[in-house]
C-alpha cells in the first residue's frame, strides 16, 4: 500500500525568460526537515522581483538545474518540525528570518530552512512586519555597521531613502547618531524626512554634488547615480552599493560589495528596535495568497471569492509579502472550567470557550487537564479532541505537575497533524489521552 504524499500550495517558476509572468500557483510536496533544519509554516513571506534574475533561483551550488523552484526568501511563521541535531528553536515557536538563496523559498505554505537562519519573533510583533524585516533590515545593518563602519557624528548619503532598504538605512543611521541626507523623487520628500533624514535631495531637480563630501554613501540605485556618488566620498570614507559591484570607486576611500547574510543576533537587534518604536517598516498593499500571482503581475486580474483568505500578499515598493492569518484554536464545551487562555492576569476572567491565536502570543494555562476527554459530539469537537490527543504526555495528573514543579501556564499547544479520515481512526483518537507539549518561552 503506497503512502499518500502530503502536499502544499506554492508559487513556482520554471522559465527564467518569462519573469513574474511565468509564476504559477501549484501543489508541491511538503518539505521535510534535514539535519539542522526546521520546517516552518509560513504566515508571511517576502519576494523581490529581481530574484528571478539571480542564478541561485535557477541552479544549486553545483550549478545544476533545480527547477521548478519556489522563490521568496523573507518569512515569518511558526516552527512545525525539527530536523536531527537542531538546537535553539522549538516546535510551536514564532520565528522570522532569511532563507538560503540556493534552496526553495518562502512563497509557499511551508518551507524547510536551517535553524541558524531564523530568530525568535516576539508575540507582540505581527507576522507581516516580521517578514518585512530580514532583507531590508539585514542589508541596512550590515552595510552600515559591518562594511561601512559607521560612527556617530559621521554623514551618510542614502539613495532611494523612501524605499524598503533606504528607509531602514535612514532610520538605523539616524539612531546611530549620523547626519542623514536622503535622496529620491520630489514626491518622496516628506516620506524621507518622516523616516528621520535631516536633508532631502531631489535627484530630478537638484544637483547631488551640492551636498558636499560625506563619510558614507549607501547606494540602492546604481548606474549614473552610483558613479557620481563615488566623487562625494571623503578621504577614508566608504561607498556601499547594494545593486551590484561599484562601477566607480572613491579616490581616497573604499567601495564595499557584499551579499547580505542571515544573522540571528542582528535580526534580534532589529526586531527589538521595532518593538521599542525606534524603527518602523514600510508596507503597502495586500492581496490573498491565491491571488499572489496576479498581484505580482498587475496586468493580470483575478477576483477573489473568499472573504476570509487563508493568506495574503503585501506589496511594498518592489516587494510582495505573503501573509497567512494564524488559525484559531477552539476549546469545546466539554473542556474543564479551569482551562483559560491569555496572560496570567486574564486567566481567571476568561471563559473556557475561546479561541487561541498564536499571533497574539498568549499561552495556554490550566490547573489540571483531564487525562481522558468526555464524549464529543460535533465534528468540530471531534477534531479538537484528536488535536489534544496528539500532544505528548508530560503531565497526566495534577500530582505529577506539582511533583515536577512545572507550571502549565508556561506551555503552549503543539501543532498537530490533521485528523485522519475513517470512523475507526476517529474512535481510536477519542480513546487516547490528552496531554501537553512544552516549548521554550518566546
Amino acid at each position: 500500500m503506497t503512502e499518500k504524499k502530503i502536499t502544499m500550495k506554492a508559487i513556482v517558476v520554471t522559465d527564467q525568460a518569462a519573469g513574474t509572468a511565468g509564476m504559477k500557483l501549484l501543489e508541491r510536496p511538503k518539505p521535510q526537515a534535514a539535519i539542522n533544519d526546521v520546517v516552518v509554516q509560513v504566515y508571511a513571506s517576502g519576494f523581490v522581483p529581481t530574484e528571478l534574475t539571480w542564478p541561485s533561483t535557477w541552479t544549486d551550488r553545483l550549478d545544476s538545474d533545480r527547477t521548478p523552484s519556489i522563490p521568496g526568501h523573507e518569512l515569518a511563521g511558526v516552527v512545525t518540525a525539527l530536523g536531527y541535531g537542531t538546537a535553539g528553536l522549538s516546535v510551536g515557536q514564532r520565528v522570522f528570518g532569511l532563507a538560503d538563496w540556493y534552496r526553495d523559498g518562502t512563497l509557499a505554505e511551508y518551507v524547510a530552512i536551517e535553524a541558524r537562519n531564523l530568530a525568535p519573533l516576539p508575540g507582540d510583533v505581527d507576522f507581516t512586519v516580521g517578514a518585512s524585516l530580514p532583507i531590508s533590515g539585514l542589508t541596512a545593518w550590515q552595510g552600515l555597521f559591518e562594511h561601512g563602519r559607521l560612527q556617530a557624528g559621521q554623514s551618510v548619503l542614502v539613495h532611494g531613502a523612501a524605499g524598503a532598504v533606504g528607509s531602514m538605512v535612514t532610520q538605523l543611521a539616524r539612531e546611530a547618531g549620523a547626519y542623514v541626507i536622503g535622496t529620491g523623487r520630489a514626491a518622496d520628500r516628506q516620506t524621507v524626512l518622516d523616516f528621520g533624514a535631516q536633508e532631502f535631495v531631489d535627484l530630478e531637480n537638484n544637483a547631488m554634488e551640492d551636498v558636499g563630501g560625506v563619510d558614507l554613501v549607501f547606494d540602492v540605485i546604481g548606474g549614473d547615480i552610483g558613479k557620481r556618488s563615488a566623487g562625494l566620498i571623503r578621504a577614508g570614507g566608504t561607498l556601499v552599493p547594494v545593486v551590484g559591484p561599484a562601477e566607480a570607486r572613491p579616490a581616497d576611500g573604499l567601495a564595499v560589495d557584499f551579499v547580505v547574510e542571515s544573522d540571528r543576533a542582528q535580526l534580534s537587534e532589529i526586531v527589538q528596535r521595532v518593538r521599542d518604536g525606534r524603527i518602523r517598516t514600510n508596507i503597502g498593499n495586500v492581496s490573498t495568497f491565491d491571488d499572489a500571482v496576479a498581484a505580482l503581475n498587475p496586468t493580470e486580474r483575478r477576483r477573489g471569492e473568499d472573504n476570509h483568505p487563508r493568506s495574503s500578499v503585501r506589496t511594498r515598493g518592489g516587494r510582495a509579502y505573503l501573509n497567512r492569518p494564524p488559525p484559531g484554536f477552539f476549546v469545546p464545551s466539554c473542556a474543564p472550567q479551569d482551562v483559560r487562555f491569555g496572560s496570567k492576569a486574564d486567566i481567571d476572567a476568561c471563559p473556557s470557550d475561546v479561541r487561541f491565536t498564536p499571533q497574539s502570543g498568549h499561552r495556554l494555562a490550566t490547573r489540571a487537564f483531564p487525562r481522558r476527554c468526555p464524549a464529543l459530539h460535533s465534528d468540530r469537537e471531534k477534531r479538537l479532541h484528536f488535536h489534544l490527543s496528539r500532544w505528548r504526555e508530560v503531565a497526566s495528573t495534577r500530582e505529577r505537575v506539582s511533583r515536577i514543579g512545572a507550571r502549565i501556564s508556561n506551555w503552549v499547544p503543539a501543532h498537530p497533524d490533521p485528523l485522519p479520515s475513517g470512523s475507526g481512526s476517529r474512535k481510536r483518537a477519542r480513546e487516547r489521552d490528552c496531554s501537553l507539549l512544552p516549548i521554550s518561552s518566546l
